[in-house]
C-alpha cells in the first residue's frame, strides 16, 4: 500500500506553492541596494573628510560615530529638544568623540535631497565645539547664503566668492527674482 510519498527526503521550498524569492531584488552595484543607515553613514564620512582637509591636525585621532537614536538620559545642557549630535570629551584611555545620531537628523531633513547639507552642519556644530570655535570659523558654508548681485539682461557677469582657499567651496544659485524663491537653504513661506 502506497502513502502518497517517495522515498526521496523532502525538499524545503519557498513556500507550499514553490514560489518566493530565490535571489536579491538587486545587485551589489545598484545604489538603490545600500540600505537608507549605508547612506547616511556615507554622508557622515563626507562631511567628515571635508572638514579633514580643512583642519587635519586638529581632527587627527578623533573618532566619528553613528547611532540610531540618542541615549535616555539627556545631557545637562539639552533641555527638552532632541539633540542631533553630541561631542564627548577624552577620558582616560578613550579619545574625543563625535556622535550623529541617525534618527533624528532623517526626521528633520524634509527630503533626502537636503539630508547631505544637514548632516555635513550637524558635523560642523560638534567639530566646533570641539574646537572651540564658531560653526562659521570651523566651515565658511555653514548653513549660509549670500546675495551677491541682482543682474537683467543678456550681459556677462562676472562672481566672485566671498572667500577663496584650500578647502572653501562655493555654490553659485541663480533664481528668477520675479518668482520670490527663499534664499538656498530656508524653506518657502
Amino acid at each position: 500500500m502506497s502513502t502518497g510519498r517517495s522515498d526521496r527526503p523532502l525538499q524545503r521550498r519557498r513556500d507550499r506553492r514553490g514560489r518566493g524569492l530565490r535571489g536579491p531584488l538587486l545587485p551589489r552595484t545598484v545604489p538603490a541596494w545600500r540600505s537608507r543607515s549605508d547612506r547616511f553613514d556615507e554622508n557622515v564620512l563626507d562631511a567628515v573628510e571635508r572638514l579633514e582637509r580643512r583642519w587635519p591636525e586638529e581632527l587627527d585621532g578623533i573618532e566619528f560615530a553613528v547611532e540610531d537614536v540618542p541615549p535616555s538620559d539627556p545631557a545637562p545642557w539639552e533641555h527638552g529638544e532632541v539633540p542631533l549630535g553630541r561631542y564627548f570629551p577624552a577620558q582616560g584611555e578613550l579619545p574625543h568623540r563625535i556622535v550623529v545620531y541617525r534618527r533624528p537628523v532623517e526626521t528633520r531633513a524634509p527630503d533626502g535631497h537636503e539630508l547631505p547639507a544637514l548632516v555635513h552642519d550637524v558635523v560642523v556644530e560638534q567639530v566646533a565645539h570641539l574646537l572651540g570655535l564658531t560653526p562659521e570659523q570651523v566651515d565658511p558654508r555653514y548653513g549660509r547664503a549670500y546675495f551677491v548681485h541682482t543682474g537683467v539682461g543678456t550681459a556677462i557677469q562676472v562672481f566672485t566668492p566671498p572667500s577663496s582657499g584650500r578647502a572653501c567651496d562655493w555654490v553659485l544659485v541663480l533664481d528668477d527674482a520675479a518668482k520670490g524663491y527663499p534664499p538656498p537653504g530656508q524653506p518657502r513661506k
